[in-house]
C-alpha cells in the first residue's frame, strides 16, 4: 500500500511530476535519470501524456506504483513535505510544461533532457522568463541529439556524471566540460583517459571522438 493515502483531489500533470520527482529524488535518494527511464518503460509516461488535465493519483502514488512494477520496492520510503524549492521539484513542473508545448512525447524528453544536467542549470534557468526557459530547453533536447561518445558511454552504464567521477577519480567539472564538448577530450591526458575508460569498461578508442577537430 502506498506511503500516501489514496486521495480523490485531481492533480494535474505539473503537480505530479515535481511531486514525483522531488519524492524520489530527495526521499527515497534515486538517480532522477534511472527513474525517468522507469516512468517512461512501465507506460505511466503515456497515460499522463493523454491526461494533461487531470489525475487522481498524486506524484507519490505513482511513484510508488513504479517501484512495485518494476520490483524496486526497496526504494519506497515515508514522503516528506515536498520541498517546492528544490532542483528535482522545479524540474518535473518545466519538464511537464515543457511537454504539452512542445508536443514531445516523454520518452524523447527524458532521452535528449537529462535530469542530472538540467539540475545543474537551476541556478541559473530558473531565472528566466518561460519562453527564454523553453527555448534553452529546445537546445539542449537539440544538442544532446548529437552527444559525445563519453556521454553515450556514461548513460548505457546508467551513471550520472557524480558517479562516474566517483568512480573514476575523474573531476565531474571536468566530465562535464568533455561532454558539452567545451574541453577537446581528444586532448586530455592518457592517465585521465585510461581511468575513464576503467570506469566505463570500455576502450580509451571509444570515448576519442572520431570527427573532433
Amino acid at each position: 500500500m502506498s506511503n500516501v493515502e489514496q486521495s480523490t483531489v485531481a492533480h494535474n500533470t505539473e503537480q505530479i511530476l515535481a511531486e514525483m520527482f522531488a519524492y524520489v529524488i530527495n526521499d527515497c535518494k534515486a538517480n532522477g535519470d534511472w527513474f525517468a527511464k522507469l516512468f517512461v518503460r512501465t507506460g505511466m509516461a503515456s497515460k499522463l501524456e493523454k491526461n494533461h488535465a487531470a489525475n487522481d493519483k498524486s506524484g507519490v502514488e505513482i511513484a510508488d506504483e513504479i517501484f512495485k512494477k518494476t520490483n524496486q520496492q526497496k526504494y519506497i520510503t515515508k514522503a516528506k513535505k515536498a520541498d517546492e524549492n528544490s532542483s528535482a521539484y522545479w524540474c518535473g513542473r518545466v519538464l511537464a510544461q515543457y511537454q504539452k508545448k512542445s508536443g514531445r512525447k516523454y520518452k524523447d524528453i527524458f532521452t535528449y533532457i537529462l535530469l542530472d544536467d538540467l539540475q545543474e542549470c537551476f541556478p541559473a534557468y530558473a531565472q528566466m522568463d518561460d519562453q527564454s526557459l523553453f527555448q534553452a530547453l529546445d537546445k539542449m533536447y537539440d544538442e544532446a541529439q548529437n552527444r559525445t561518445n563519453l556521454k553515450i558511454l556514461r548513460e548505457q552504464k546508467e551513471l550520472s556524471r557524480a558517479q562516474l567521477a566517483d568512480c573514476s577519480g575523474v573531476n565531474i567539472r571536468s566530465i562535464r566540460l568533455y561532454e558539452q564538448r567545451q574541453v577537446d577530450i581528444n586532448k586530455a591526458q592518457a592517465k585521465t583517459l585510461y581511468k575513464l575508460s576503467q570506469a566505463l569498461g570500455c576502450r580509451i578508442e571509444d570515448i576519442l571522438e572520431k570527427n573532433a577537430e
